[in-house]
């Protein structure tokens, strides 16, 4: 914008709402030109390194092993949804009854024995 023009006048010419053109001549008289960064911060995990170790332990020592016994592994620190992200980071994915781990490809399946 040039100095004396109306964020409205401007608005309209670029097809950008006259408020998002405040905030970016407010954040560039601030000199932070940077983009902001999009979505929610990260929440840390409550799993410990050694909760994690004592899952894929136990899912190579039992594939069968279910997603209850797996948070009573871990003290009910999490619930379920937070043990199975955790393994599906882990490369594990659950499939008939069993945990198995997805190969380097991505297209076959083996058993983590």
């Amino acid at each position: 914008m040039r100095r004396g023009e109306r964020p409205e006048d401007v608005g309209l010419r670029l097809e950008i709402h006259p408020t998002t053109l405040r905030k970016w001549r407010r954040r560039a008289a601030d000199g932070r030109l940077e983009p902001r960064r999009c979505g929610a911060r990260p929440v840390p995990i409550k799993l410990t390194a050694d909760d994690i170790d004592r899952l894929r332990q136990e899912i190579e020592t039992r594939p069968g092993v279910t997603l209850r016994e797996l948070v009573r592994l871990t003290g009910d620190k999490v619930v379920q949804s937070t043990i199975c992200r955790v393994l599906m980071k882990l490369g594990y994915r659950y499939k008939k009854s069993r945990w198995w781990r997805v190969s380097s490809s991505g297209l076959t399946w083996r058993l983590v024995a």
